[in-house]
């Protein structure tokens, strides 16, 4: 089915830009809620030091997961062979703070699963993080995250 990934894309001042990755991502699916809770703890960036940076602004010792839901029912499904996109109202939280979220996302089916891809805005403020900055360089407050997932 493929691997699962967790992708966020950072700009900042004097034209900083990265991008952060983890293979953790957990999935349930009760029926009625569905939902991708993603452990932070293994977030990379490509940079120890960053990477130590972004964990102690996350407080992922307090805060050691994000999470996604949305009403299963709000979902839409492509048919066999097919492809879908759409955009679904949902709760995203991190550090502590929940706010309703619209996430753009396409689902193909693949053989005997279904591939999604999801893409939204985070604004860090939102959710109580104090915008990161090392020795004048600063992260802009918004961060675009990416999940990319297959499910039977």
């Amino acid at each position: 089915m493929g691997q699962s990934m967790t992708k966020f894309h950072a700009t900042g001042t004097q034209g900083m830009t990265f991008d952060g990755t983890t293979a953790d991502l957990l999935l349930s699916d009760n029926g009625k809620v569905f939902r991708i809770t993603v452990p932070l703890a293994n977030l990379k960036t490509g940079s120890d030091l960053r990477d130590r940076h972004m964990l102690t602004a996350l407080e992922v010792a307090t805060y050691p997961s994000t999470l996604l839901t949305v009403v299963r029912s709000d979902l839409k499904f492509p048919p066999a062979g097919g492809t879908v996109s759409a955009t679904i109202s949902g709760t995203y939280s991190l550090h502590g703070v929940s706010v309703r979220k619209t996430v753009n996302y396409t689902a193909t089916t693949e053989g005997d699963h279904m591939r999604i891809v999801a893409t939204f805005p985070v604004d860090m403020t939102a959710h109580a993080i104090p915008q990161p900055a090392y020795l004048g360089v600063r992260v802009d407050k918004d961060v675009q995250v990416t999940v990319n997932f297959a499910v039977k």
